[in-house]
């Protein structure tokens, strides 16, 4: 029988890059909401070691859909700013599917599908042409 692979252990920083927060208090709070499990590992060292770790197969199931991106990555894929993405919205050159989920608690949470915005960037780029 093979072994199994161990369980890949990320750190904060990690799940934050996975889940697309900016800030670790997002983190937290899905920790607080029980959530996330915190790991803490039997040994630290160094000054700068982390000092908990997340199970990925938790922040795997947490993870949306990737054929959808959020408002900050829509804007990146495009080379546009977020505030412009919002009038492309307005305009109906795009469309804002919003999310609807228990993590979701600000307001204005919207994710785009990545087929839209890749139609969209080709067309961009034939209008600049």
């Amino acid at each position: 029988m093979p072994k199994s692979a161990p369980p890949k252990y990320l750190t904060i920083a990690e799940t934050m890059q996975a889940l697309g927060y900016k800030t670790r208090k997002s983190v937290l709070d899905l920790v607080a909401g029980g959530y996330l499990t915190p790991i803490k590992p039997p040994v630290t060292r160094g000054r700068n070691a982390p000092r908990v770790f997340f199970d990925s197969s938790q922040v795997a199931a947490l993870t949306r859909n990737p054929a959808r991106l959020s408002r900050t990555q829509a804007a990146a894929c495009l080379g546009v700013n977020v505030r412009t993405l919002d009038r492309l919205v307005e305009r109906k050159q795009l469309t804002a599917h919003p999310v609807k989920n228990k993590l979701a608690r600000r307001k204005r949470r919207v994710e785009f599908d990545a087929n839209e915005i890749d139609a969209l960037k080709q067309k961009m780029i034939v209008a600049r042409a």
